[in-house]
């Protein structure tokens, strides 16, 4: 019979409590970092998406005896100015009876188109809301700190 030396149990019971605050302090750090990480995403998704910004026109309801020849009313300002990084979104609203052409789209009465731009640039749209045919100019402004939109715009 072979004798095998054991440890007296005042030595052994340190180390399985040794080997319980590891893991527990593994746990912790685990957690801590992941918190961290949890931040700093959160951070930084609030940073890359701003709270949206509407840019809203509303073409009002056309008056059938007002006279048309000589009148001029400016539906929409001759420049719209958009910024990149702020999700801006231009929506038309056409109150009238009257279909309206902004642009490729066309708003029957009561539509409203809903725009945002996903490309930093000039955009000139026709729209036919008042009596003279309008020139609307959207110029959009690359996000601060988007190096390649900004030079993707100066090589336009």
């Amino acid at each position: 019979m072979r004798l095998v030396p054991t440890a007296p149990s005042f030595i052994i019971r340190p180390l399985r409590a040794h080997r319980w605050m590891r893991a527990a302090l593994a746990i912790a750090i685990g957690l801590a970092v992941g918190a961290a990480l949890l931040l700093a995403a959160a951070w930084v998704y609030e940073r890359t998406h701003a709270s949206e910004h509407e840019v809203v026109f509303v073409i009002p309801r056309s008056d059938p005896y007002a006279p048309t020849v000589g009148s001029h009313t400016r539906t929409l300002p001759s420049v719209i100015e958009l910024q990149m990084g702020q999700l801006d979104t231009v929506i038309i609203r056409n109150e009238d009876t009257q279909p309206v052409q902004f642009g490729p789209f066309k708003l029957e009465g009561g539509q409203v188109l809903h725009q945002r731009y996903q490309r930093a640039g000039s955009y000139d749209l026709e729209c036919t809301a008042s009596t003279h045919q309008e020139l609307a100019q959207i110029n959009v402004a690359p996000a601060a700190g988007d190096l390649w939109s900004m030079a993707r715009a100066m090589m336009r």
